[in-house]
């Protein structure tokens, strides 16, 4: 049994990996559901909350649009909003996260990161936590040993590792290996076995993953037109589910002149929830923006900006290159299942 506690983190030297024969993974995707929302534009109105703005508030979402249409209100009617909680919303599962069929060799990454960005710019802190669990359901193949990939994101001494006490440490400039001690000893089946950890901590701001930059601009009519925009920085991973969050000020509705993805109001929290299903650096997701109008001249009222998502990858770059035999003997049919959420990530 491979128990017992764990040793402290050590900084890696990079090593570039060679070649390996390309393994067999499965996956099978699953169908990004998009959540419901407003294409069109609200009415912009005043700062001053209005018999239509009191009632919205307390009706809720739900009954808007069937409530709303017909009562006699000097206002139009403001579009109607689906309901958030409110802060960003948590993910429970995987959300739209496409599922990966297991093999007989299974390997779990798991991340979580923490960050506050600064609204005129830089990071007030940031932490990055992943995990990578081992799963065998093949006797047969307990004796064996993964190379990790060569990482695509240099996070450099900030990134420190641990290794399961019985799992041999990095050695320096050479290949990045996780292998038992004892190469007589075979890894556990059927059960899951953490066997490395590793933690980033830091405030540099060229290890963003998702750059975010909220400018609202006030105008001389008591307006304040909001310009905002994202890039996905980090092209180790793919987002799914992405919602950012832009509270407003109270009792005034936005105008949406321009936008990618997808936009809601949420009544609960008072904010718009600015939705984009899937994000990837390999095609134009990798970047978007929304503008809209609202009442209210107080440029701090649209901060803090929350963002929930999950993803594919990691964001350390921690990827598996290949898995073999202690013999040497290259094993083909493994998966791989990594996974990133956003514990807390805001803009203050």
């Amino acid at each position: 049994y491979l128990g017992g506690g764990v040793s402290g983190y050590s900084p890696v030297a990079r090593f570039e990996t060679p070649e390996a024969p390309a393994p067999i993974t499965r996956t099978v995707s699953t169908p990004a559901a998009r959540p419901p929302a407003f294409k069109g534009t609200g009415m912009k109105l005043g700062s001053k909350k209005t018999k239509q703005a009191e009632l919205i508030d307390a009706l809720g979402g739900d009954v808007l649009s069937a409530s709303v249409a017909s009562l006699d209100i000097s206002a139009p009617p403001t579009p109607s909003a689906s309901s958030h909680s409110t802060s960003a919303p948590k993910h429970d599962g995987r959300g739209s996260l496409p599922e990966v069929e297991t093999e007989s060799i299974h390997v779990s990454i798991k991340e979580s990161v923490s960050l506050e960005l600064l609204r005129d710019g830089g990071v007030q802190s940031m932490e990055i936590k992943g995990e990578m669990n081992l799963l065998i359901s093949d006797a047969s193949l307990g004796h064996l040993k993964i190379a990790l990939a060569e990482p695509s994101v240099d996070l450099g001494s900030g990134l420190q590792f641990k290794q399961h006490p019985n799992v041999n440490k990095f050695t320096p400039t050479q290949e990045r290996i996780i292998a038992l001690k004892d190469p007589s000893r075979s890894f556990p089946v059927n059960q899951s076995l953490a066997v490395l950890k590793w933690r980033y901590a830091g405030k540099d701001e060229s290890n963003v993953p998702l750059s975010i930059n909220c400018w609202p601009s006030p105008s001389n009519d008591g307006t304040c037109e909001v310009s905002i925009e994202y890039e996905l920085e980090n092209e180790s991973v793919t987002l799914f589910d992405v919602v950012i969050s832009i509270p407003l000020p109270a009792g005034s509705y936005p105008t949406v002149s321009a936008h990618t993805g997808d936009w809601s109001l949420d009544p609960g929290s008072h904010s718009l929830a600015w939705s984009i299903s899937r994000m990837s650096s390999e095609d134009d997701t990798r970047s978007g923006s929304i503008i809209f109008n609202v009442g209210g001249d107080d440029a701090s009222a649209f901060f803090p900006v929350q963002i929930s998502f999950i993803g594919q990858g990691s964001l350390a770059g921690i990827a598996v290159a290949s898995i073999s035999k202690v013999g040497g003997e290259p094993v083909t049919e493994y998966s791989v299942d990594a996974v990133v959420t956003a514990e807390e990530y805001n803009v203050v």
